[in-house]
């Protein structure tokens, strides 16, 4: 049976990281969120984002073209509704990398999604991880930790919470939740 995997956090908190070691050992895929915020280096269109610009992504809205958007940070994400469409029409499992406000949503659409809240041990050491990845100015960081106080605010409203103390541990605990899942509904 396939699903949609919400892990939600706040920045810097590892959902990226991950969600990649999730990916090399299941069979479970990752969407490509919309968003008009610019790429940051190393980032490849399609791949890690699909960037576009502002004008183009209200048209999308207004098309219908989202499962779910929000503004985050200043920016506009979004999740592609046929890109979800499709991998469920084909019995594909997938994961999601999003906003508190946008896995709220999903939920609300999609009755079975399961949303994994991910956290940091400690607001310092989010702190010492958004200055560590070195591609975010300071005002970015200070708005990006005030945020993340207003999303744990989301906890209550996740199926999981997941303490991101260590890559590993992380990626183990949400295995376990995903092999549950699946024991459950498979």
């Amino acid at each position: 049976m396939s699903k949609l995997y919400v892990i939600s956090g706040p920045s810097g908190v590892g959902k990226d990281t991950v969600i990649k070691k999730i990916l090399e050992d299941t069979d479970i895929k990752k969407t490509v969120s919309v968003t008009t915020r610019m790429p940051r280096v190393g980032e490849v269109d399609g791949e890690h984002y699909h960037f576009v610009l502002k004008d183009k992504f209200e048209e999308m809205i207004v098309n219908g073209e989202f499962l779910e958007y929000a503004v985050v940070h200043g920016n506009m994400y979004g999740t592609s509704l046929a890109q979800i469409e499709k991998a469920l029409l084909y019995g594909q499992s997938l994961i999601l990398a999003i906003d508190v406000q946008g896995g709220v949503n999903i939920k609300q659409v999609v009755k079975n999604a399961v949303l994994i809240f991910l956290s940091p041990p400690s607001m310092e050491e989010l702190k010492k991880r958004l200055h560590n990845r070195a591609t975010d100015n300071q005002y970015s960081i200070s708005l990006r930790l005030k945020n993340a106080e207003w999303e744990m605010g989301f906890l209550d409203r996740y199926d999981y919470h997941i303490t991101n103390d260590t890559v590993e541990n992380a990626v183990i605990k949400i295995k376990e939740i995903i092999e549950k899942d699946n024991e459950t509904y498979g």
